[in-house]
């Protein structure tokens, strides 16, 4: 644990605060600053990072902390889709080791922040005739679900097929040719990478693809159009400019497009534009890089898919790979969250960060204890949504708004353990609906602890204790400390409990007379249960009274 000396300071009264507008689509200004060491690492926590967006200049996209989400020998290309509050989501390569063919397969979750929950991999689309199949793009229309996918031919030449489901698990076998379209307008070698998407305005099929056109050496990115009610005979159209792997989506009335540049060399980056027209793609930025604190990706991002639920973008999956042979492709996903950024020294400046869930980032700072400035942005080159001058150590918990500290007799919090998404500040966040929790264990009798720092000395008569509403994971033997300095403890008297018996609503544990102190701690020797055989302490808020 860190020294409590460098657990307690905050210097308020020293702000820089700019007065910011968030558009309809933006999320609640960042509240929470935390210090969670996860895998020790050397990090802060953001809370209220989420931002709701349907253009993706207009956030920066976060790695997920625990990429990857998916795994399997050599998967990417994903394409995910939401049907009621199911995300279905496509993938193509490789499942295992042994296979020497490309095929699509299918995991889904019913858990919206994209992270977490994903079925393992199903088979839904074998090679059949052909070499590989990979690369599916997914739509609804009518109730029939489309996939437009790459089908390598034997001669190793890449064309699309479009097959139809009705429920998104069932697809045809690609047996033959006869599921491949055509692509009249001019002459086209190989078509591949396909995305698939239904123009309502204009009535009809929109196909994106690489292609090699008219004798040319290389890929680049086209379109065709389809007014046929079944998308089979495509009419060529035009090139969309210097783009690969790329995927295009119709939301909030322009199309948005997430691509690798032609040409692009190691490490392999994702770009996004956008166009009104589905030809002419303007405001060109690099969207997703390799994660910096993630070995996985370290080679490249690529072949990616957005998450799209109505008009928002919720998410961004793609394929990264820590291989220079790209053969170990493995989909994480990437949140779209404002970002923040710390300074220590007053020059040295801490920007990598990652996401710990849609809400929560963490910003790492390495050796660096604290930090003397905090900024927030909603996307690249923006504005500061708030630059505050503020002095902070790993540990602290505090509050930054428009007008400065929130009032709090609770300062900070800290623990013996933590897990990720439920670090020790949620004990005193005064949320109901975020909750503190130790690491798990396979047996009741193991040692936790939970303590809160009221900022100053106080002359404390009770602890206020809001278990969890279903009464598991509370401890069963345990004790309540204080402390002058988070140093020295002292039992308080009357204050221990053997075989307690687990409440479902807040306890209140009146002391016999008050104690004068700054500090207060459970520390529990046996935990209780969840249901499932894990054992935990989780505390939903902890509050001492005067």
């Amino acid at each position: 644990m860190l020294s409590r000396k460098m657990k307690i300071k905050i210097t308020l009264g020293m702000f820089i605060i700019t007065t910011f507008i968030l558009t309809s689509f933006s999320a609640s200004a960042i509240s929470f600053l935390t210090y969670k060491g996860i895998n020790s690492n050397n990090s802060f926590e953001f809370q209220d990072v989420k931002r709701a967006i349907s253009d993706p200049s207009q956030a920066y996209f976060v790695n997920y902390v625990y990429n990857p989400i998916i795994s399997g020998k050599n998967l990417y290309a994903p394409a995910p889709i939401k049907v009621g509050a199911t995300w279905f989501n496509f993938v193509g390569g490789w499942k295992v080791e042994s296979d020497t063919n490309d095929e699509v397969y299918l995991s889904t979750t019913t858990d919206d922040s994209l992270v977490a929950n994903w079925s393992a991999l199903t088979k839904v689309v074998p090679h059949g005739y052909y070499i590989h199949a990979n690369d599916p793009s997914v739509l609804i229309k009518s109730n029939v679900w489309y996939m437009a996918l790459t089908t390598t031919r034997p001669d190793t030449t890449d064309w699309v097929s479009i097959i139809t489901s009705t429920n998104g698990t069932s697809w045809p076998a690609l047996s033959d040719t006869s599921k491949e379209i055509t692509i009249s307008g001019a002459t086209v070698n190989c078509c591949a990478r396909p995305s698939i998407l239904w123009n309502a305005t204009y009535s009809r099929w929109e196909l994106y693809f690489d292609g090699k056109i008219n004798g040319s050496a290389n890929n680049e990115q086209y379109v065709a159009y389809c007014t046929d009610a079944t998308p089979k005979n495509f009419v060529f159209q035009a090139k969309i400019g210097d783009m690969v792997d790329a995927d295009i989506k119709f939301v909030n009335n322009q199309y948005i497009v997430a691509y690798r540049h032609l040409g692009e060399t190691w490490p392999e980056q994702i770009r996004s534009a956008v166009s009104s027209d589905g030809i002419n793609f303007t405001n060109e930025k690099i969207m997703l890089s390799p994660d910096p604190l993630n070995a996985y990706d370290d080679w490249g991002v690529t072949n990616g898919g957005w998450a799209i639920d109505g008009n928002v973008i919720k998410g961004f999956f793609f394929g990264g790979t820590d291989s220079t042979s790209f053969t170990t492709h493995k989909i994480g996903v990437a949140l779209p969250q404002s970002g923040v950024m710390l300074r220590s020294n007053g020059s040295v400046y801490h920007s990598w960060r990652q996401a710990l869930s849609p809400n929560n980032q963490r910003v790492y700072t390495g050796t660096y204890t604290s930090i003397d400035n905090a900024e927030a942005y909603d996307f690249p080159g923006g504005p500061a949504l708030f630059n505050q001058a503020v002095t902070a150590f790993k540990g602290d918990v505090f509050s930054i708004n428009s007008t400065g500290f929130a009032n709090s007799t609770r300062t900070s919090a800290w623990a013996s353990s933590q897990i990720a998404n439920m670090p020790a500040g949620y004990s005193i966040d005064s949320n109901n609906g975020t909750m503190y929790s130790s690491v798990a264990h396979a047996t009741q009798a193991n040692v936790e602890w939970l303590a809160v720092d009221m900022g100053t000395s106080k002359s404390v008569k009770r602890l206020k204790v809001t278990p969890r509403g279903d009464a598991f994971s509370f401890p069963v033997d345990f004790k309540l400390q204080y402390s002058p300095d988070g140093l020295v403890w002292y039992d308080i008297p009357s204050q221990n409990y053997v075989g307690f018996t687990s409440p479902s609503t807040e306890r209140i544990f009146a002391f016999d007379s008050a104690i004068n102190a700054r500090c207060l701690r459970i520390y529990a020797t046996k935990l209780g249960g969840d249901g499932s055989g894990n054992y935990y302490m989780q505390i939903v808020e902890m509050n001492p009274q005067e």
